[in-house]
Formats: structure tokens, sequence, C-alpha cells
């Protein structure tokens, strides 16, 4: 099923002033097919596993590429299959920063 450009914008997350995060259910076998996608469309987004087990990733943007991002997600869907996740809870989200211990 295809996602709306709108969709995925109001899915988004603001993480602080700037920042915004797609969450997104991706097969593991995916994740690197993905990740390899946002690598080579430099600035719009930065990839990140959040939880292995239940799939989930996140993209970092910033709200000027947000649009972008969201574009860029609908115009893979037939590379990669991904779906809108729920936003994880609070000690996930703050994998992004980095701060986690292994097993959580």
């Amino acid at each position: 099923m295809s996602k709306s450009i709108d969709s995925i914008i109001a899915a988004a997350l603001s993480f602080d002033d700037i920042c915004r995060i797609i969450f997104l259910n991706v097969a593991g076998s995916q994740v690197v097919l993905l990740q390899a996608l946002f690598d080579t469309t430099e600035d719009i987004g930065i990839v990140r596993t959040i939880d292995i087990k239940s799939s989930l990733i996140g993209i970092m943007t910033i709200t000027s590429m947000l649009t972008e991002c969201a574009s860029l997600l609908t115009s893979i869907q037939d590379k990669v299959n991904w779906r809108l996740a729920e936003v994880p809870p609070k000690y996930l989200q703050n994998r992004f920063k980095g701060y986690f211990k292994k097993g959580l």
C-alpha cells in the first residue's frame, strides 16, 4: 500500500527545534538497502536502527528536508518494503542520542 507524502510528514516526530524523525518498520534484510539509498542522496536523512527485534528504524532529517525525505520514501517503495511505525517509547527514541544499554 502506497503511503502519501502528507501521511509521512504527519507521522514525523519533532525531535527538537530543527530535527524530525520518521519511524518505520523495515525487514532486517532490507535495512542495508534503505541505508544505501539514503547514503546516495546526501543531506536528506540519517538512517538508524532503533530496535532490531521489532525491525524498527528511524530516519532523522531536518525540517526543511522533510518533504524531500518523504518523497524519497514514496519513490523507493517498490525496492524497499517499509511501513510507518508508531512513535516508540522514549527510551527507544533516546537511541538517536546514543543513550542506551545493550539488551534493552
